[in-house]
């Protein structure tokens, strides 16, 4: 798994990425996003597509502020989340598809 920062771009394929990292930036056009943060210090996290789903999974020991938008799907969460997304470490946007964030199971 990645180890380091990760900022990735796609338009149409699915874009998963895992690992120890402290920074996730993931831009999907038209793909599915799936991001499993393994570690508790991950400082920010945005991922952001546009008809397709976004999947993440965090420690069960994170603490950040959490945000999530679609507007025509679902948003699941294992966390607290906040309404406004303004000043949140982690940002999850979607136009036509459902968000989902998981604890990692132990």
């Amino acid at each position: 798994g990645v180890t380091g920062s990760v900022m990735a771009d796609t338009s149409f394929g699915a874009l998963r990425v895992d690992g120890a990292g402290n920074s996730f930036v993931c831009h999907n056009q038209s793909g599915e996003i799936a991001v499993r943060a393994t570690s508790p210090k991950v400082t920010k996290l945005v991922a952001r597509t546009s008809f397709n789903h976004i999947a993440v999974e965090l420690p069960a020991n994170v603490n950040r502020l959490i945000s999530a938008r679609t507007t025509f799907g679902d948003v699941t969460s294992d966390f607290p989340m906040t309404v406004s997304g303004s000043g949140s470490d982690i940002a999850l946007e979607d136009q036509s598809g459902s968000i989902s964030i998981r604890r990692i199971a132990e």
